[in-house]
């Protein structure tokens, strides 16, 4: 009766604390967040980046998709399995379905989306006051407690962009569930446990890594220590499977289902850089009472994706907790070293959280162990490994505050141990307080021409100027694509946002790409198309129709001269005061390079060229640079027989010698043609422009990847091509490529020329005529030429 008595009490207790807490979670939010609040079907969490691609994916998958499992919003004509664009797809399927079958709700997906995002932090208060109200701690503090450690997340930086990763109840509902299964061991929980680990690989697979980590370690400590309960095969088998195997292979049978696409980069780029480092982690960089920290050293060394502050009192905390493991190991207690609590369950969350962290570090490979990366598999996809410190930011706080709490019920020091407490619980309301303050200012974006549904704005008229139907997708100038991790075209003169809109109005796909891991052969038939006409677009095969192409072009000064002469044989339509519309045919398109090599034989038709070395050249003052390197051994040439070939991990030099004469010019333009230009990782080499005086003092020197330049492309060939300021004459130039993540590869390149910029090199070939570097395949009889 007694033991009746305590459990109804206990649960009258917690069930008030749970009321409390999400009355006191509710009332934070709002003073923190409150305009976003008052207007969430109309404000932007972020104007731009990562965060509006979210954004813009969610909503025209919800009103334009025709399938669920794929968006053709971006990456026209392919568009991308929906796992791979960042637009939440269980949120969005889930307003796309009611919308199409019960209510339409898709008017009000931007307010869900918001609201959703917003109230997971009510949603985290909860779950972990019933967490630290499972270990015994009071309900005055867990409460406190409950509300404070979800504010001061490392999620909550998310909000600002990566939306997906926003969800701040995910890790600590799996830590719950994890504690529900210890005490009940039933199947309706591991029922749970498997539909969340499923519901967070949909949402983002890093969520399936840290469920993964936390799994490996519980069941591996529960089989070897509690072999009675929890170490039978015909008991852990069936778990095992329903809690994280078959959430996994049904994540795998929608990808193979849905995704044909098999040459998505083997590995992002990234993955040491975007690391968490102790400093990140334990200091409290940027606060008020850490200040002092920037007089005394530098964080440049971190990225924004790095910090993940655990708080100033769980940074002490494992200090404390780090301390007794020494003082063990010192001693040789070496039977309980592991257990830095009296509770097995937080003994476990520990060290996988701790494992996690160390893996945040970027260890073991940050140890001169990079060549473990090549055996990762699947994990070397998640490259902001400066995550995995999030699951130590909320077992290192529970556990903190748990040994506190016991050492205050100890009632050794009564006095000290209740001012410490009561300084911790205010210490870390205030670090949350910190994390968030800000928050709402950043995020609070409007976007009015967007929120215009009825278009009745002046920078809306132009919808009512076109019509969609007569148009298969949006070209945006200047153009963007990133999500290969080969070739990164970034965005400019935001051309981004306006893109989105002019797509979300119309229906229309575009040809850009912000996404993730895109199939790297679309990327490059895509791309071909904005480069340099030299060869007939591959891409233009793949459209769905021969309709026009409806241009974007914004009002600015970076669109680059391809681009501008794109335009020139575009038609004029409409526009606004930030951008204007073109149409360009199909077969215009398709007729671009032809009209490119047509231009060059006219030219050197009409031209009065000088014979000089073997070429025609512009100007018999100027000198120039070429190897066709016919003396190497390779057979693998672009013009002629040979071609250069070395190892890609070591220092291949291109070009090491004196500038060619340039008269009066300073400018030089560099070209040469590489082999195998589409195979992943390649574009991410390295190469060094370096330029010294005559005695060999180095002057300037320039870093790109050689993605960067390419020019155009013809087949698996690229010319590579970049414009440099030599400055004096006599100068020396040191052109070197190399790629240490390629340690096996080759690279083959052809072709090299070093001239002035106003120097133009002509030569002929049989059945054509090359210009700087460029072959156009016409027989020279064929211009009239008979030089």
């Amino acid at each position: 009766m007694r033991d009746l008595l305590m459990k109804k009490e206990n649960f009258l207790n917690t069930s008030t604390g749970v009321l409390l807490t999400l009355i006191l979670s509710v009332l934070v939010l709002f003073i923190l967040f409150g305009e976003l609040l008052k207007s969430p079907n109309t404000v932007y969490f972020a104007g731009d980046g990562d965060g509006l691609q979210s954004y813009y994916g969610t909503l025209y998958h919800v009103l334009h998709d025709t399938t669920y499992s794929r968006t053709y919003g971006m990456n026209h004509p392919y568009g991308e399995m929906v796992l791979f664009t960042g637009n939440q797809p269980v949120i969005a399927n889930t307003v796309k379905w009611i919308s199409e079958h019960i209510i339409d709700i898709s008017d009000h997906t931007m307010a869900i989306v918001n609201l959703l995002m917003l109230f997971s932090i009510v949603i985290a208060a909860i779950i972990l006051f019933l967490i630290l109200r499972h270990f015994n701690l009071p309900v005055t503090v867990s409460v406190i407690l409950g509300v404070a450690i979800p504010f001061l997340s490392p999620q909550i930086g998310r909000l600002g962009g990566h939306f997906s990763l926003t969800y701040v109840f995910f890790i600590p509902l799996m830590i719950y569930l994890f504690i529900l299964f210890y005490k009940k061991r039933s199947y309706p929980i591991t029922s749970f446990i498997g539909m969340l680990t499923l519901l967070a690989a949909f949402t983002h697979f890093y969520f399936l890594g840290f469920f993964g980590l936390l799994f490996v370690f519980y069941w591996i400590v529960l089989i070897v220590r509690r072999r009675e309960e929890f170490g039978k095969v015909r008991f852990f088998l069936p778990h095992i499977f329903l809690q994280f195997i078959l959430p996994v292979l049904i994540v795998q049978f929608f990808s193979i289902s849905f995704d044909d696409i098999s040459d998505r980069t083997s590995s992002p780029w990234g993955i040491l850089y975007l690391r968490a480092y102790p400093e990140s982690v334990f200091l409290p960089v940027g606060k008020p009472y850490g200040r002092f920290l920037d007089r005394i050293m530098t964080f440049n060394h971190i990225d924004w994706e790095g910090w993940a502050y655990t708080g100033f009192v769980a940074a002490v905390g494992f200090i404390v907790v780090l301390t007794g493991i020494v003082r063990k190991m010192i001693r040789k207690e070496f039977t309980s070293i592991l257990s830095v609590s009296d509770n097995m369950l937080l003994n476990i969350f520990f060290w996988a959280s701790f494992a996690g962290l160390l893996y945040s570090f970027g260890l073991p490979f940050i140890l001169g162990l990079e060549r473990l990366l090549d055996y990762m598999g699947p994990l070397r996809q998640m490259r902001g490994i400066a995550r995995f410190s999030w699951l130590f930011f909320y077992v290192m706080n529970i556990l903190t505050f748990y040994l506190l709490w016991n050492w205050y019920r100890e009632k050794k020091y009564p006095g000290l141990a209740r001012m410490i407490l009561f300084a911790s619980l205010a210490f870390v309301s205030y670090d949350a307080w910190l994390n968030s303050r800000s928050m709402e200012y950043y995020m609070n974006n409007r976007i009015p021409a967007l929120d215009d549904r009825e278009n009745k704005l002046p920078e809306n008229q132009w919808v009512y100027r076109i019509d969609p139907l007569n148009y298969q997708a949006i070209i945006p100038v200047p153009y963007f694509h990133i999500g290969s991790e080969n070739l990164w075209i970034l965005t400019k003169c935001d051309v981004l946002k306006h893109t989105y809109i002019a797509s979300l109005k119309t229906g229309l796909p575009t040809t850009g790409v912000l996404l993730s891991r895109t199939s790297i052969g679309q990327s490059y038939r895509n791309i071909e198309m904005m480069l340099e006409p030299y060869r007939d677009p591959a891409v233009l095969a793949d459209m769905p129709n021969r309709k026009p192409f409806l241009i974007l072009a914004m009002k600015c000064g970076e669109i680059s001269e391809t681009e501008k002469n794109l335009l020139s044989e575009s038609e004029f339509l409409t526009g606004n005061d930030r951008f204007e519309l073109y149409s360009i045919r199909y077969n215009t398109l398709a007729r671009l390079a032809e009209r490119k090599r047509d231009e060059v034989l006219q030219e050197y038709k009409e031209l009065r060229l000088i014979e000089k070395d073997g070429f025609m050249v512009t100007d018999s003052l100027c000198d120039f640079y070429y190897n066709g390197f016919e003396e190497a051994g390779s057979n693998r040439a672009y013009y002629g027989e040979h071609g250069y070939e070395g190892d890609l991990a070591e220092y291949n030099t291109v070009f090491w010698d004196s500038l060619p004469w340039a008269g009066g010019d300073s400018v030089y333009v560099c070209s040469f043609w590489l082999d195998n230009a589409r195979k992943d990782l390649l574009p991410r080499s390295t190469i060094e422009f370096a330029l010294t005086d005559s005695s060999g003092e180095l002057i300037h020197a320039e870093y790109k990847n050689l993605g960067n330049l390419y020019t155009l492309l013809d087949g698996e060939w690229a010319l590579l091509e970049h414009t440099l300021i030599s400055g004096t004459p006599g100068n020396k130039l040191k052109i070197t490529i190399w790629n240490h993540d390629l340690r096996k590869e080759k690279i083959f390149f052809d072709e090299l020329i070093v001239r002035p910029s106003t120097q133009h090199v002509f030569r002929e070939f049989e059945g054509g005529i090359m210009k700087n570097n460029r072959l156009y395949y016409t027989r020279v009889s064929e211009t009239g030429n008979s030089h």
